[in-house]
């Protein structure tokens, strides 16, 4: 497990976050290493300081925003995206939002 995978799961996590399993994402805990059901709690806080909410992460593609900043698969090296990254996301997502309500 590399140590940049910032992924807990239930077990790891301490306290399972208010949102719950709607914003819970299938991947490796950063922690312990297993596949399960887990969490990007530094995610969920930007979304959350930025004034989203779980409806708004969980909407269907295109308006989705990702559950998770790291890869599914343990062995990719690919770093997690950073909050810079994850800004133009949320950027990306306001922009179509914008379009649709003038068209």
């Amino acid at each position: 497990m590399t140590s940049n995978n910032p992924n807990r799961c239930a077990e790891c996590v301490g306290k399972v976050p208010q949102c719950g399993m709607a914003i819970a994402d299938t991947g490796y805990c950063g922690s312990c290493g297993f596949l399960n059901e887990v969490w990007d709690t530094e995610l969920l806080a930007h979304y959350r300081k930025r004034g989203l909410d779980q409806i708004e992460v969980c909407a269907s593609y295109p308006l989705s925003l990702p559950r998770l900043r790291s890869s599914h698969n343990p062995n990719n090296s690919v770093l997690p995206r950073t909050m810079a990254e994850i800004d133009q996301e949320i950027e990306r997502v306001a922009q179509i939002k914008a379009e649709a309500k003038t068209e």
